[in-house]
């Protein structure tokens, strides 16, 4: 597959080195890409600029090994938050939501503190209020009428957390009132 999108024009796999490329470490002196990233992905205006910038974010966490939660500093839960409150949107725009599915996808990849933060496993090992697991299993249960892109994003996203045994969201998982089937 190309990664080519015609409606958003973006070029997958092309932003990878570019990503690599833009990451700096954060200091007083330079400019933090992450931060400037995270802070376009909030951008309601524009489907494209919050696509391109969660993308862009997506490709920074995998293939970096610097933490994305340190370089992201106190932007990081308001982030989540957002996130989760656009997975939660019945309006949200659905290749943003793919795009969000995929951004924490790969943190369960690479990122395992950016992946306890959207998890939000509480310490009894229920879900938290702002698990992004609420939503995604909505979709689960209601995936025969949603797009195939967002289909797709949440089973690669539960996928990813099997398979890189995230013991906490499995055990809550297999205690929800989700039809599986």
């Amino acid at each position: 597959s190309s990664g080519i999108n015609a409606e958003y024009g973006y070029i997958g796999y092309s932003l990878k080195g570019m990503a690599q490329a833009l990451v700096v470490t954060p200091s007083e002196h330079r400019f933090n890409v992450a931060v400037q990233l995270a802070r376009y992905s909030y951008h309601e205006r524009s489907v494209k600029v919050s696509l391109h910038a969660t993308r862009l974010l997506t490709d920074i966490s995998t293939t970096n090994t610097v933490s994305l939660y340190s370089a992201l500093g106190s932007g990081t839960v308001p982030l989540a938050f957002a996130f989760v409150s656009r997975l939660r949107s019945r309006s949200e725009d659905v290749y943003i939501k793919s795009a969000i599915l995929d951004f924490i996808s790969a943190a369960v990849e690479t990122q395992p503190s950016v992946t306890e933060l959207f998890m939000a496993i509480e310490r009894d090992g229920s879900l938290g209020e702002n698990s992004c697991l609420h939503p995604v299993l909505e979709y689960v249960y209601r995936c025969a009428s949603l797009p195939l892109v967002l289909v797709a994003s949440v089973y690669k996203m539960l996928y990813k957390v099997w398979h890189y045994r995230h013991a906490a969201a499995i055990s809550a998982l297999r205690y929800t009132k989700v039809k599986w089937g």
